[in-house]
């Protein structure tokens, strides 16, 4: 009998623990979006890039990407993300500079032409504030994206703004394809979530 109030005690600590970790994940919330445009007038080739630049108000955590693509619905997605400090522009053609920063290999499946095809990121990845040029490549997929028109090509949510932008049709070769509107949503958490973790 004298154990009881030991394994009383032990059990409380417990679900004390469980109820803060879970009110430390309901404080991170959801991640939130930034989509662009979803209705594709043009795109890729399957293993080709597309390019923008990302401006960041205040520290987040990315999580995830939304992409554009008519490759056979149900096909496990497989992208790396690139960033840079700064833009992108004028560093298209070679990988040098660039900084692997997420892959999503087999973590989204396509759901078919301008329905947006999620695919998380292995590992989420911080950025603090500042421009950062962005490059997806598409490992098994085409990328569908718009034309730019010079009055669709910005969008934001007051935490990122982004700015679009080029698109390749084989990863950093070429010329490439300007301006274009990769069809796109990033997925983040507000600050550094990985250090609320």
């Amino acid at each position: 009998l004298s154990s009881i109030p030991i394994v009383r005690s032990s059990l409380l600590h417990t679900v004390a623990s469980v109820a803060l970790l879970g009110a430390s994940a309901f404080a991170q919330g959801c991640p939130v979006s930034i989509p662009t445009l979803f209705a594709a007038n043009n795109g890729g080739s399957s293993g080709g890039s597309v390019y923008f630049d990302v401006t960041v108000a205040s520290t987040v955590t990315l999580t995830g990407i939304d992409v554009n693509t008519t490759i056979a619905v149900g096909t496990p997605l497989s992208l790396d993300v690139y960033t840079r400090t700064g833009s992108y522009v004028g560093f298209q053609v070679s990988s040098a500079g660039w900084t692997l920063s997420a892959s999503g290999n087999g973590l989204g499946t396509a759901a078919g032409g301008n329905i947006p095809s999620h695919v998380d990121f292995a590992v989420p990845f911080v950025l603090t504030p500042g421009t950062y040029g962005f490059a997806i490549d598409a490992l098994n997929f085409n990328h569908r994206y718009t034309n730019g028109t010079g009055t669709n090509q910005n969008f934001t949510d007051g935490v990122l703004t982004l700015a679009l932008g080029h698109a390749q049709n084989v990863s950093w070769s070429g010329s490439g394809f300007t301006p274009r509107v990769a069809n796109i949503a990033l997925y983040y958490l507000s600050a550094n979530a990985l250090i609320a973790n």
